[in-house]
């Protein structure tokens, strides 16, 4: 289900299914969130029932898991990439695809299956050039395993893997190829050669080796962990994905993980394993949110413009500002603006407005998503960013941020703050700016003003918005006649309508 908001899924939707139409679209996922941020409300309008990992396998619907985390010399100074959150796959296959890590993957597999006696083991790599290079290693230490990858013709790859699911080989490499839709209820070993930093995607390989099987009471994972920068820290790794503590044995079921710590551990505070850093991220998130929705806006309040800063940053590259209790904004310079909104039903709206350079017939602002947590909603207007709006400029730490604020900017900051921060610098003096500005006008979404001019015209407070239902001027007159009954707008800058004569049909004589 979460393939849905695709281009050709959205495409297929729309051809079948009409206003008029009976039919019940039902989705059904392990990938309730896309890495991407894209809210799958587009097509769905609830979610009925969810369930977590550890649910399941607490209900016994999913076998026990037992993990080895093994840790490599292998240095991760990989780029992310931008678009998917997670590593790019040149650099990714580069670093990890050696000699001295592949035998090591080999041999600890080598230990581990002979000790809790696995019987099938799939095993996910890099790229084509990893899943051969480990194949030949595998192949070497005389243990009968296959490779599949895209360059397999689909018959023979069908063939392959029915082998496999049948038990005619004990290892199976794969890159991308066997991460979802797949079932195989025999495998009972999981090998996670592919550093990630996508939770969806560490989801879906765990996925394939947790399905129940007679005589499989638990599913063995090698999880190797790799030493990255910590600037690259975020790595996606067994314990963090289901929110239980560090393993610090060689093996450790979930369910003794999951055990509370018996007292305070002060090395935690310590420790440079990069799932620990990983938790102190989250911690750090969830503390930002915490600041970001206290429900507490003061545009004076020059300590809670600070903490919000520095809790947007936690969130987002991008330099987003809180100008309301429920509104954030950041502006996407010559694309116009961006708003994230949560309504009174408790959801998170994006809407994107056109810049425009005329004040009689602003844009209507355009509804891009709707998400269920700030968190989600963030992440989904820096993807809307990234793919339509993107600059380097947008971010909190580009160059321009740090020089010093322009008198202009003092001077226009000075009409509608009584104190000033000393030692401005022109970020947060754009960042103050535009809190003062949209406190003074504001904007609202497209539905939020139909809705208000709706509400007006039945109480009969305003003549324009009775007219038809359209200000008598059609979309021009709505907005109007919404901006005057909110008060959106400054009296200054109030729009003036004016009715349009109809042109008089010219008579030509033959």
């Amino acid at each position: 289900a979460h393939h849905a908001v695709s281009t050709l899924y959205t495409r297929i939707l729309h051809h079948f299914l009409s206003t008029t139409s009976h039919i019940l679209v039902w989705g059904c996922s392990a990938t309730l969130r896309r890495h991407d941020g894209v809210s799958l409300r587009r097509v769905f309008e609830k979610i009925v029932y969810q369930c977590t990992l550890k649910d399941m396998m607490d209900a016994k619907m999913l076998c026990e898991m037992k993990a080895v985390q093994v840790k490599t010399k292998t240095k991760m100074d990989v780029r992310v990439s931008k678009k998917s959150g997670d590593y790019v796959e040149g650099g990714l296959a580069k670093a990890v695809n050696t000699a001295a890590r592949n035998e090591l993957v080999v041999t600890t597999w080598l230990a581990q299956a002979a000790k809790h006696d696995r019987k099938s083991t799939l095993v996910f790599a890099t790229n084509t050039a990893h899943i051969h290079d480990l194949t030949a290693v595998f192949q070497k230490h005389g243990v009968d395993a296959r490779a599949v990858d895209s360059n397999v013709p689909k018959a023979v790859r069908g063939d392959l893997m029915d082998e496999f699911a049948d038990g005619a080989f004990p290892v199976l490499v794969n890159c991308a190829i066997m991460t979802e839709g797949v079932d195989i209820p025999r495998v009972d070993c999981l090998v996670l050669a592919r550093p990630t930093q996508s939770d969806v995607f560490l989801q879906q390989m765990l996925g394939r080796g947790m399905r129940l099987y007679e005589g499989k009471e638990y599913c063995l994972v090698l999880d190797f962990v790799d030493t990255m920068k910590k600037a690259h820290r975020g790595e996606a790794l067994l314990p963090t994905l289901l929110g239980i503590r560090r393993m610090e044995s060689d093996q450790c079921s979930l369910e003794e993980a999951a055990k509370p710590k018996p007292k305070w551990d002060p090395d935690l505070l310590t420790r440079e394993t990069s799932d620990q850093v990983t938790l102190q991220k989250r911690a750090s998130v969830k503390k930002a949110l915490e600041v970001l929705l206290s429900g507490t806006f003061d545009l004076h309040d020059a300590t809670q413009w600070e903490g919000e800063t520095t809790a947007l940053k936690q969130l987002s590259r991008f330099a987003w500002v809180r100008v309301a209790e429920n509104e954030w904004i950041i502006s996407a310079l010559a694309r116009g603006d961006f708003m994230v909104k949560q309504g009174r039903d408790g959801l998170f709206r994006g809407w994107h407005k056109a810049k425009t350079t005329s004040d009689r017939t602003p844009p209507r602002p355009k509804h891009i998503f709707t998400h269920d947590s700030l968190y989600s909603a963030i992440h989904a207007g820096d993807t809307w960013i990234y793919a339509h709006a993107y600059s380097p400029v947008l971010k909190w730490y580009a160059e321009w941020r740090k020089e010093p604020a322009t008198p202009k900017q003092i001077g226009r900051l000075a009409k509608s703050l009584t104190t000033l921060p000393k030692k401005l610098t022109k970020g947060q003096a754009s960042e103050l700016l535009t809190r003062c500005l949209h406190k003074r006008f504001g904007w609202k979404g497209r539905e939020e003003v139909d809705r208000e001019v709706e509400e007006a015209r039945k109480k009969g407070t305003s003549k324009e918005a009775a007219k038809d239902g359209k200000g008598g001027e059609g979309v021009r007159g709505v907005r109007a006649a919404a901006m005057k009954v909110v008060k959106v707008r400054a009296k200054k800058t109030k729009v003036k309508s004016k009715k349009v004569k109809p042109k008089k049909e010219e008579k030509v004589e033959v």
